[in-house]
């Protein structure tokens, strides 16, 4: 998808996290993140990563003492760069609300933020009918 079709704004970011898929525990980083998505670059893995597995993204700010936590998807995954495309399922009311502030300085603009929020709204409104 090219970057004027998607409906959320990218951050790029770099951060720690650790990806927790079927019951195993992949660190990496970071690389961009919106409010419906990430996208994370893993170290070596011992086993494949699946579309549409679900598990936990943890990414860790301001030098671990913040975390995010959010239910994820695996959208896709690149195994020679390791890069994961993840879709946010559900998060809890403290990251969603370091996730906006993130967004909100990241995009220097309230109204750009609130066209992100409008969005996020049609897009859940779209996926529970």
């Amino acid at each position: 998808m090219r970057d004027d079709q998607r409906r959320f704004h990218r951050i790029e970011f770099d951060a720690r996290i650790q990806l927790d898929l079927a019951g195993q525990s992949f660190p990496g980083i970071l690389r961009d993140i919106s409010l419906k998505g990430a996208l994370v670059v893993l170290g070596d893995l011992g086993q494949p990563i699946e579309e549409g597995q679900q598990g936990r993204l943890i990414v860790r700010l301001d030098e671990g003492s913040v975390e995010m936590q959010m239910d994820v998807q695996v959208a896709y995954f690149h195994p020679v760069r390791h890069a994961c495309g993840l879709n946010i399922q559900t998060m809890d009311v403290d990251t969603a609300s370091h996730l906006r502030r993130l967004i909100e300085v990241n995009l220097g603009d309230e109204d750009a933020l609130q066209r992100e929020l409008s969005n996020l709204i049609d897009v859940m409104e779209d996926e529970h009918g």
